[in-house]
């Protein structure tokens, strides 16, 4: 990639980060190492070795407030693209963490579902993430969880509908 070429050039390097760079890097748990290593490299000290951090105990970090990242690991899905969930935690272990547990998405019965389910199967284990159990906002509903059982032969293959048309107007089932 030309960006991580130019800026192991010393020079390149010294103009970029004397311009005093901001990152923000949103869904960071799909960022490739290379990007890691272009986006932190812009924001990091004058005099710090070009690629030696976080690999090297000791190497300078980016300076603080500089480089902030917003991911979660739950929902990495850009593995095949080269995103490496690895390479995001040992990021995150090295930053300063702030963990947002509170979900403005969903309604209590789902968030209950959710944690009394997915602690068991995100384990941090094999490369997996590990489950940060979520809170409801403040006034979120009751809401609930329902079951739509299907027939199993249903679907294209059987009535020459696609299996969404079948749904359609089932939901006050739930």
């Amino acid at each position: 990639m030309l960006a991580s070429r130019l800026i192991a050039d010393p020079a390149v390097l010294t103009t970029l980060r004397g311009r005093n760079l901001l990152v923000i890097l949103d869904e960071a748990q799909d960022t490739t190492p290379l990007q890691f290593r272009i986006l932190s490299e812009l924001t990091r000290p004058f005099e710090a070795a070009f690629g030696a951090w976080p690999a090297e105990p000791g190497a300078h970090p980016p300076r603080p407030g500089h480089f902030v990242m917003v991911g979660d690991a739950q929902q990495c899905i850009y593995a095949s693209a080269g995103a490496e969930l690895s390479c995001y935690s040992r990021h995150g272990e090295v930053l300063e963490p702030a963990v947002f547990q509170v979900t403005f998405r969903c309604h209590r019965a789902v968030i209950e579902f959710v944690n009394s389910r997915f602690a068991a199967i995100l384990d941090g284990e094999g490369g997996q993430a590990r489950f940060v159990e979520l809170a409801p906002r403040q006034g979120a509903g009751e809401g609930r969880i329902g079951r739509l059982v299907l027939d199993a032969t249903a679907g294209s293959g059987a009535t020459g509908k696609p299996a969404g048309s079948l749904l359609f107007g089932r939901e006050a089932e739930l």
